[in-house]
């Protein structure tokens, strides 16, 4: 949103919103399975959508949906690892 709302109104399709989430998570190895999984869907998509213009963007990976895809897959994450103790 804040992008859209500059002055160059650059608005980002689907896939890049997911890669922006998949950059921010890259360094953190506790979220590696789950961005193994989405790239790898990401790159099955692409592949698929040369051939098939009308194919959805897989709905698991909007930004609605990407935490729960990304936290079903890691085995090294547990929500909530990073909150620090309330004094």
């Amino acid at each position: 949103m804040y992008m859209h709302l500059g002055p160059e109104n650059i608005l980002y399709n689907k896939k890049e919103q997911t890669m922006c989430v998949v950059k921010a998570l890259t360094a953190d190895a506790q979220f590696k399975d789950g961005l193994v999984y989405v790239t790898a869907t990401i790159q099955v998509y692409q592949r698929d959508v040369r051939t098939n213009l009308d194919l959805p963007f897989p709905v698991d990976l909007e930004l609605g949906d990407i935490d729960v895809t990304i936290d079903e897959r890691c085995d090294e994450y547990e929500v909530g690892s990073k909150i620090p103790p309330h004094p």
